[in-house]
């Protein structure tokens, strides 16, 4: 088994989201990619020319550090290490997982001899945000990129220094007045202290939720699971009928389940369950009713399959009376 920082980091924002794709191919709705961004990015790593030179980029002296970009490793392992399909991989200890990231760079701590883990970002604010103490779920998801590519690299043996970095290049510099076919932006340099202690045992809870047949619980940041539970939530008013039909149907279920599971496994043919059956459709004869008078009324019901269950099941044409 393989798992990318990616998939990992969508276990750990949406358990049941992550389920969904990977045991049953569900996948979320999709959002737009950031080709601007991406163009940024490569442009940022053409740049740094003076990787073969071993001397320091302006930004370093900037930020008063003794870095310089990494030069340990032959520009084909590099490349391996940027590209989504390969990036760094190692086996997580307690899980056997392969796990692997696609990294943007590396640097290096000339006055500790470490290797500095960092990552690209374009954006355009105008008040730039400290992700470090940012409550937004995808601020977090940046600090959990770092812990993971930091957590890779030390799997790989290397040494890797506590506090990361985000090159951030924000398009947001007010001395610009025109567009003229370009954009300008302010380079920011932002620090993180690195975490990875945590990774180990989130690997082995997503193992055993890729394990389990039961379905895990929603993410608290997950604004596709929040929209779903926010749309059952249906106001009153308008909505009083198509509430009323949901009531009916989560009180009906277990009785649809019972003979469901009572037909398919061919539990009537003797008299004893041909009389249970009987009572349990006499029990719930009223409520049957209501529920397909209901689902009549309302447009989108007739699309669920419990209405199809009512319309054409057997025990719905041994019963026409209901």
């Amino acid at each position: 088994m393989e798992i990318s920082r990616s998939k990992w980091d969508s276990f750990i924002k949406c358990p049941l989201c992550f389920y969904l794709l990977e045991k049953h191919q569900i996948k979320p709705p999709s959002t737009p990619g950031h080709p601007i961004n991406s163009r940024v990015d490569a442009l940022l790593k053409k740049n740094w020319w003076i990787r073969a030179k071993g001397e320091p980029h302006p930004i370093f002296k900037e930020y008063n550090l003794n870095f310089v970009p990494y030069n340990g490793l032959d520009p084909e392992t590099l490349k391996k290490y940027r590209f989504n399909r390969s990036g760094v991989r190692a086996k997580s200890k307690k899980t056997g997982i392969e796990i692997f990231g696609a990294l943007d760079d590396l640097w290096l701590n000339k006055d500790t001899n470490e290797i500095v883990v960092l990552d690209y970002k374009a954006t355009s604010n105008k008040k730039l945000g400290d992700y470090t103490s940012s409550d937004k779920h995808y601020h977090k998801s940046y600090l959990r990129q770092l812990d993971f590519y930091a957590y890779l690299l030390k799997l790989n043996d290397f040494k890797v220094h506590d506090i990361g970095y985000w090159l951030i290049c924000n398009a947001q510099d007010e001395s610009q007045k025109t567009f003229n076919k370009k954009v300008n932006f302010k380079t920011t340099l932002l620090s993180y202290k690195l975490k990875t202690d945590y990774i180990e045992d989130t690997l082995v809870d997503l193992k055993a939720c890729l394990e389990s047949d039961k379905m895990p619980k929603s993410g608290s940041d997950c604004d596709n699971c929040r929209w779903y539970d926010e749309k059952l939530i249906l106001k009153k008013g308008d909505n009083d009928e198509n509430i009323k039909a949901i009531e009916i149907i989560n009180a009906l279920l277990p009785s649809l389940v019972e003979m469901v599971k009572m037909q398919s496994n061919a539990k009537i043919s003797n008299e004893s369950d041909t009389k249970k059956f009987k009572e349990l459709m006499k029990k719930n004869e009223n409520e049957f009713k209501n529920l397909k008078k209901k689902l009549e009324e309302i447009e989108w019901a007739k699309k669920l399959p419990v209405h199809i269950a009512i319309k054409n099941s057997q025990w719905r044409k041994d019963y026409p009376h209901i």
